[in-house]
């Protein structure tokens, strides 16, 4: 069942469910010496992802915000929309444990938008390995999949550098 979760800003706090989306900073934009570099992920889709109900979201423009219970989904999403930029889980080498039980594959997609144009990037995982697509085309290398976005990720385990002991 799709999980709960909670969408906040210091205006207003609301409940949603996963399948909804954040638009607490929606007037935020970056500076505009940022403008050309910036890039909006326009819409998230996911069916078939650990533990996710099939889901579209399209988060607002700005700083968003999930937060629920543990185990609900929200680092699922995050892995997701990383899966999505990366081709790889920041959780697992092997991809297939990404597929919800039961399911015989995952399928991903990105709406992203930079300097004004729009793409889409798809991925479907399946045990037998994983089929990329760019705007609609199956990408072969896929090393042409990349490039148009990089993607930081920030995790509580990278604390172990600054908070772990030297031999962590």
């Amino acid at each position: 069942s799709a999980s709960s979760t909670r969408c906040s800003c210091a205006r207003s706090a609301t409940t949603a469910t996963s399948a909804s989306s954040c638009r607490c900073a929606s007037s935020w934009r970056p500076p505009s010496s940022c403008q050309a570099l910036a890039l909006l992920l326009r819409s998230l889709k996911l069916v078939g992802f650990r533990n996710l109900a099939p889901l579209t979201l399209e988060p607002g423009s700005g700083f968003n915000v999930f937060a629920g219970e543990n185990g609900q989904g929200k680092t699922n999403l995050l892995e997701a929309i990383y899966v999505v930029c990366t081709l790889r889980s920041f959780r697992t080498r092997r991809l297939p444990e990404l597929i919800q039980f039961g399911r015989t594959d995952a399928r991903l997609a990105a709406e992203v938008e930079r300097g004004g144009s729009v793409r889409t990037y798809e991925v479907t995982l399946a045990p037998s390995g994983r089929q990329v697509r760019l705007d609609g085309k199956t990408v072969r290398p896929a090393s042409r999949y990349f490039g148009g976005f990089q993607v930081v990720l920030f995790a509580p385990e990278d604390l172990t550098v600054a908070r772990g002991a030297p031999g962590d």
